[in-house]
């Protein structure tokens, strides 16, 4: 089957985009940069589709011959679902059976956050477009950690709480059986990793790994504000990460979920296994 996946240079869309290749799958990307797809996969058999995913004409290009499409909540975008309307309409002007979307976690506990509302949106446009669906609700990524750690440390604002981190390469391989297999039509799966950490907890986890130190500070909301600032992010996104973190400072608990191993008959990737996986990024992140 033709599988296309939108968002394909993305920490989940790339993952996906390796695993179909590597089981000599022939996935279409659509991308804006084919140099940027052809830098996550150079190898292997797929297809290139370039485009805006605003541009509607683009996308029905896109998707001739398509079965099943992959895509996002794209936070750019912010509660505009325009793109995500040129997704279904191409969709249906060419007979795509399924539609997998990758929202948030826990939507339903802050529905008056900006950022999960339209998560929220998102996830209802999808649901209410006739068309076959699954709705994946990850926790926060293990990736993230491979730009979080530096010099031995862990500089975030979140406080005590505690989050069941997953590795992409499980939240992909959900998606791709759900793009595969019509028996996930109509699900809603909560994605977490196999247990639930404070960051104290996953600085602990990768010092034991790596042999080295690495330590936890709690920065203040404040702080990350004036450095995101300094950096030149524009307020929507600077508002949109604290409101994502403010579950975490309030001690909030992000329990482990059973939905990866169902769908996928196996446990979640514990941060051990990534740390060892990602052994010598960590290395060189901890300094003897």
């Amino acid at each position: 089957m033709t599988i296309l996946i939108t968002a394909a240079t993305g920490n989940v869309g790339k993952e996906i985009f390796k695993q179909l290749v590597e089981s000599s799958e022939q996935p279409r990307v659509f991308v804006r940069d084919e140099a940027k797809a052809r830098a996550v996969v150079s190898k292997g058999e797929y297809q290139v589709s370039i485009g805006d995913i605003t541009d509607l004409n683009a996308l029905k290009n896109a998707m001739q011959g398509v079965e099943a499409v992959y895509t996002a909540v794209l936070d750019a975008f912010r509660d505009d679902m325009t793109y995500l309307n040129n997704i279904i309409t191409a969709a249906k002007d060419n007979g795509v059976k399924r539609i997998v979307l990758m929202s948030a976690f826990k939507v339903e506990a802050y529905p008056d956050m900006p950022f999960i509302g339209w998560h929220i949106k998102a996830e209802e446009t999808l649901m209410n477009s006739g068309l076959e669906y699954t709705i994946l609700r990850p926790d926060w990524f293990m990736q993230n950690f491979l730009a979080y750690v530096k010099e031995g440390q862990l500089n975030l604002p979140m406080g005590l709480g505690k989050n069941s981190f997953i590795d992409t390469q499980d939240i992909a391989a959900v998606a791709i059986a759900a793009l595969k297999d019509s028996q996930h039509a109509g699900k809603e799966y909560a994605l977490t990793g196999p247990e639930s950490m404070d960051h104290h907890q996953v600085a602990d986890v990768i010092s034991n790994v790596t042999g080295r130190a690495c330590i936890y500070n709690n920065v203040a909301p404040e702080l990350v504000k004036q450095g995101l600032e300094a950096q030149g992010y524009e307020a929507w996104y600077i508002n949109m990460y604290l409101d994502i973190t403010l579950p975490m400072r309030d001690k909030g608990i992000r329990s482990p979920q059973t939905d990866v191993e169902k769908v996928l008959n196996r446990k979640a990737i514990s941060l051990s296994d990534f740390v060892q996986r990602n052994l010598t990024h960590f290395l060189d992140a901890c300094p003897a």
